[in-house]
């Protein structure tokens, strides 16, 4: 049988080398998966391949596998997202796009792979802008982004201020998290901005969204790396056992790092040494895991399919897919 060893390494650089060398010192260690943290991911990645001993990281570092080719990835990087989304979008005949974004990394990933793969796709950013974290109060931007103008009116004696936008988009991207997005979403309503689908990162993904958000995020289209309430059969079974066991929903990196562990014992039975099991990886077409059928690619990172989610009703579930 198949049996789990746990090593705590800490967040210092120097323990992770020494973890996975400790690790790596007993034969029957065929591979490790993790580290979490993106300041360990890289030492990890580098240890794993001086030791030629299969990692399967869960960090969205950029860049981590290049390390060599021992070194895997099963986590949601922002570049996933953000060609999910452009891909939907155009699918969805959507071909000009508002940004509006924070100035965090995240925020920053996100949109520079967002206007990459939207231009790919043949549309384009026409507006965007950003904002620093902790933003409360976003009318400049997105007056600015919309190109609102304000005009008076009298309508009886009372004066009447009415919004029109100027600039046309058939979508505004989002990368933020719920608690941002609730404070920006009803902006737009406010300003008479109307018919344009709001589209969203892993970020979104809380029941809270709905609640903080209301009518505001109705019809919204967002992406994860796992959904507990999914239909898939591989995310439903997952998810049952997981209650059982845990008597919560798993959230996406339980589920990532249960794909990452079912994936190295595939790849290491019928006594499959290290060498062995790495080829296997490298190789990996199709598995069918919790968070998606799932191929490595040339630079040894997970493809599959993210969950498409959309708010109905007051409640995240999952997107009809677009044909």
């Amino acid at each position: 049988g198949m049996e789990v060893v746990v090593k705590d390494a800490g967040a210092d650089q120097s323990s992770i080398d020494g973890a996975i060398s400790s690790l790596a010192s007993d034969a029957r260690v065929v591979g490790v998966v993790g580290p979490l943290l993106s300041s360990t991911a890289v030492e990890a990645a580098s240890s794993g391949q001086r030791l030629r001993i299969p990692v399967i990281t869960l960090s969205q570092k950029e860049g981590v596998t290049s390390a060599g080719d021992f070194v895997f990835r099963n986590f949601l990087t922002p570049e996933d997202q953000a060609r999910a989304l452009a891909d939907y979008a155009a699918r969805k005949g959507q071909k000009r796009f508002a940004v509006l974004y924070p100035q965090t990394n995240y925020g920053v990933e996100l949109v520079k792979y967002f206007e990459m793969a939207v231009k790919e796709l043949g549309g384009s950013v026409v507006r965007q802008a950003a904002y620093a974290p902790g933003t409360a109060d976003f009318s400049a931007e997105v007056k600015r982004v919309f190109g609102v103008k304000a005009t008076e009116k009298m309508d009886g004696r009372r004066k009447v201020r009415e919004y029109t936008p100027t600039v046309k988009v058939d979508a505004l991207f989002l990368p933020d998290s719920y608690e941002s997005v609730a404070l920006i979403a009803p902006y737009l309503d406010y300003y008479s901005i109307k018919g344009v689908q709001l589209l969203g990162s892993n970020g979104w993904n809380s029941p809270r969204l709905p609640e903080l958000a209301g009518k505001a995020v109705e019809g919204a289209v967002f992406v994860d790396g796992f959904y507990a309430g999914s239909s898939r059969p591989a995310a439903e079974e997952f998810t049952r056992r997981f209650m059982e066991e845990y008597g919560k929903e798993p959230g996406v990196l339980s589920a990532q790092a249960y794909d990452a562990a079912r994936m190295l014992m595939a790849a290491s039975g019928e006594g499959a040494d290290r060498e062995a099991a790495a080829a296997r990886l490298r190789e990996l077409k199709g598995f069918r895991g919790a968070t998606g059928s799932i191929s490595f690619n040339a630079r040894r990172e997970a493809q599959k399919g993210l969950f498409f989610l959309t708010v109905e009703g007051g409640r995240i579930v999952e997107a009809a897919p677009v044909k």
